[in-house]
């Protein structure tokens, strides 16, 4: 069971993302990038999922910190921009994101993401610890 934090200032939204995710995870919701990253230095989180579109601190900005503060932590960005605006998630990967998902998605396609990017992360971690 992995530790996940979801950063969405969309009450809904991020109730969605925490009832699919849920079953077979352990799921916290910040609402933007500050209250994230205050999580992030009490918690040790093993993946966070992060929208771009946020008050306060941006997810752009909030990815910034996560690869800062914790670099070992893979991020999913997320944006239900439309495409007629620059690419944000784009932009995200090159900052850092692990991977990118447009909304709106189906629980069912979040959760196969992050069962992937959970095992990218085991994986890197354990050729680290092999050399």
């Amino acid at each position: 069971m992995a530790r996940i934090l979801i950063v969405d200032d969309s009450d809904s939204f991020a109730e969605f993302a925490r009832a699919a995710l849920a079953a077979a995870h352990e799921v916290d919701i910040a609402h933007n990038g500050r209250e994230a990253a205050k999580l992030a230095q009490r918690c040790d989180y093993d993946l966070v999922i992060t929208d771009i579109f946020m008050p306060e601190a941006d997810g752009l900005e909030t990815l910034r910190t996560m690869r800062h503060d914790l670099p070992h932590v893979p991020v999913i960005a997320m944006t239900g921009n439309d495409g007629n605006q620059p690419d944000y998630l784009r932009i995200a990967e090159k900052l850092g994101a692990t991977r990118t998902i447009r909304k709106p998605f189906l629980p069912t396609t979040l959760n196969e993401l992050v069962t992937v990017t959970l095992g990218e992360a085991a994986r890197i971690r354990r050729s680290k610890t092999s050399h």
